[in-house]
Order: C-alpha cells, then structure tokens, then sequence
C-alpha cells in the first residue's frame, strides 16, 4: 500500500525533527507541528482512499476500484 510507505516517511520526518530541532525554540517547535500535521494528513487521505475502495467495492463499481495514488 502506497500510502503505508508515504506514512511512514512522514513518521520519519517528525523523528527526525525532535533529534534535530531545539524543542525549546519557537522554530524548532513550530516546524516539528508542520511535520505533525504532514503526518496527520497523510493518514486522512489514507482512510479516505480506504472508504473510497470499500464503497466500491460494496457498490461492486470496478471503475472506482481504481486506487487514487497522491500527487
């Protein structure tokens, strides 16, 4: 699943901001929230894609069995 992987590195992303950025500083902290949010949203899009297949599915459309890849 493509979105597994995309998932993952945006999890890598935020582990990587609280080694990397001073935690105590405004920068450091707003740019670990961006990378929070990257990963937040990244697992919306993942669910909706899910709900997208299996109402298809259920529904038996196989033009919307198509997975919509990000761009």
């Amino acid at each position: 699943m493509v979105w597994g992987t995309i998932l993952g590195e945006e999890v890598g992303e935020v582990h990587k901001s609280l080694l990397e950025d001073d935690m105590e500083s405004p920068k450091g902290i707003s740019n670990h929230r961006a990378e929070l949010i990257q990963v937040a949203t990244v697992a919306v899009a993942a669910i909706e894609c899910l709900d997208r297949k299996s109402n298809a599915l259920t529904a038996k459309d196989p033009a919307q069995l198509e997975i919509q890849f990000p761009d």
